[in-house]
């Protein structure tokens, strides 16, 4: 009898998982597709580029819907069981809150797996050529190096290398700029230890300043321990030149922060991403878990409007939880480790409280 109940549960979590996936990741294109498609415009950059571009960030979409999907299709399907009076039928027939979670929990479990396998190969493949398109297309840079360390930029008139860059802080190290003129003749040579920046520019420490006049050749260098100077360059440029954790699979990652921690800079905010990496997956079982304690209550009743109102609100508290302990491990007040799994403890324990009380 069970393995007929959890063909239809599974059948049918199946059927409106597909439905809602489907209309998410559509609202979500959407939203970032009108967002985004003036900054294209404005650039005069090709139709081909935003499209390819919005293509690009698809499965990185695919990719953070994916538990809300889930959480959504068992309170449906639990929900419409439960004005069908099933739930009822069920419960009176000895079947309990746990043993309708099993085949959820191999739903959640097969969701981690994919939801972790995206992020591992395909995510960082496809951000990595959505960040490229909209730095040449919309901020006119043209990156020749795309990690963040050894960072190579051409901007306009420019070429910047810098050694490292911490995209959390908004702080770069060993910094060398070289400025041209129309016939590509250098003007300006900026060296600098480091540089954080700020409203009015970028700060920059142990700075070595040459100016150039074309028409003598001459050279005039002048030293400064702090000076403000406006490098014609955003945070937001070198975050997306800069590799992003999304673009490395989880090995990569942590070869890249041995490697940067090795060479004396902080990795704090890459060892967040690392544990994150494992830990976001895992959601998809969690909100399998406070689904069925939540919807086999029986206590969903008032149509699907209600049921998917629900269901966001859950997805929503849990992804600003999720959110919040994570900007505290890249502030250095929480652990990494911590920081990364706190929201899914919190989340496992109240699904775990729903799923007892339910029974």
């Amino acid at each position: 009898m069970m393995q007929i109940i959890y063909k239809y549960l599974i059948r049918e979590i199946i059927k409106y998982f597909a439905v809602i996936m489907t209309m998410v990741v559509g609202i979500y294109f959407i939203v970032d597709f009108f967002e985004k498609i003036d900054n294209f415009m404005n650039a005069g950059a090709p139709l081909t580029s935003a499209l390819k571009f919005f293509a690009y960030n698809l499965p990185f979409i695919i990719g953070q819907v994916l538990p809300v999907a889930i959480l959504l299709s068992i309170l449906l399907t639990f929900g419409l069981m439960s004005r069908h009076n099933e739930i009822i039928a069920l419960r009176s027939s000895g079947v309990s809150s746990f043993l309708l979670f099993k085949p959820l929990a191999g739903i959640g479990i097969v969701g981690a797996l994919l939801l972790f396998l995206l992020s591992e190969i395909i995510i960082p493949i496809s951000t990595g050529k959505a960040n490229r398109i909209y730095l040449t297309a919309v901020n006119k840079v043209a990156a020749l190096s795309d990690r963040s360390k050894n960072l190579w930029i051409k901007g306009d008139h420019a070429i910047y290398h810098i050694n490292y860059y911490d995209p959390a802080n908004r702080f770069l190290f060993g910094l060398s700029a070289h400025f041209f003129d129309e016939q590509f003749r250098l003007i300006k040579r900026i060296e600098a230890k480091s540089g954080q920046f700020e409203e009015n520019g970028w700060i920059l420490s142990g700075l070595m300043l040459i100016q150039i006049d074309t028409a003598t050749g001459e050279a005039n260098v002048s030293y400064s321990d702090q000076q403000t100077i406006d490098l014609a360059l955003a945070p937001e440029d070198l975050r997306r030149v800069a590799k992003s954790s999304k673009e490395m699979g989880f090995g990569e990652l942590l070869a890249f922060i041995q490697k940067i921690e090795a060479e004396g800079y902080d990795a704090n905010q890459y060892r967040v991403d690392l544990h994150a990496k494992i830990a976001f997956p895992v959601a998809c079982v969690i909100m399998c878990l406070l689904g069925t304690g939540i919807a086999v209550r029986g206590k969903l009743r008032e149509g699907i409007p209600v049921i998917i109102a629900y269901g966001i609100s859950i997805a929503f508290i849990y992804w600003v939880a999720f959110s919040f302990f994570i900007s505290l491990g890249y502030g250095d007040m929480l652990p990494p480790i911590v920081a990364a799994w706190a929201a899914n403890i919190i989340f496992l324990c109240l699904g775990g409280i729903a799923l007892i009380k339910s029974n």
